[in-house]
């Protein structure tokens, strides 16, 4: 189990409900890929579905049932984390940015031409320009969507 201090908190808002688990923020990638890989002891840091984790405040089973259609923690955890939302640490969104940032400015390299030599411009000078504007991508938009606001 991972512990308190290092869990994030995934959160499902559903019928007027919030339900969250406390899970490893390193491993919901492996689930959502294969859940048969990952042990519910290792993802969660409580074997309970919170209406609100922080304050301690539980939803009855009823509720559950009537949400997700079972009371069982596995098809529970799996709906929250595919239809949910997951507050990522401050690590992992960086990382995300990074390579977010990474694959635009190669996307750019490859497609955008300098008119003056006719060759593509240079990896380093799309950074560089970018850095410049001090522009930062968003993480969870397209590459294709955002190649426009960079340029």
């Amino acid at each position: 189990m991972v512990s308190l201090d290092s869990a994030v908190v995934a959160r499902l808002e559903k019928g007027g409900k919030r339900y969250e688990i406390l899970v490893d923020p390193e491993l919901v990638d492996s689930f959502k890929m294969d859940s048969a890989k990952v042990s519910l002891d290792d993802l969660l840091a409580t074997d309970e579905i919170w209406h609100d984790a922080r304050g301690g405040e539980r939803p009855t089973e009823e509720k559950i049932k009537s949400t997700f259609g079972t009371t069982d923690l596995l098809e529970c955890v799996t709906k929250i984390l595919s239809d949910g939302s997951i507050q990522l640490t401050t690590i992992q969104r960086r990382q995300m940015i990074a390579d977010k940032r990474q694959q635009i400015v190669s996307e750019i390299s490859r497609t955008a031409i300098d008119p003056r030599s006719k060759t593509p411009h240079p990896v380093t000078r799309i950074e560089l320009a970018l850095d410049e504007l001090r522009w930062n991508p968003d993480p969870f938009l397209s590459v294709e969507r955002q190649i426009k606001d960079a340029i």
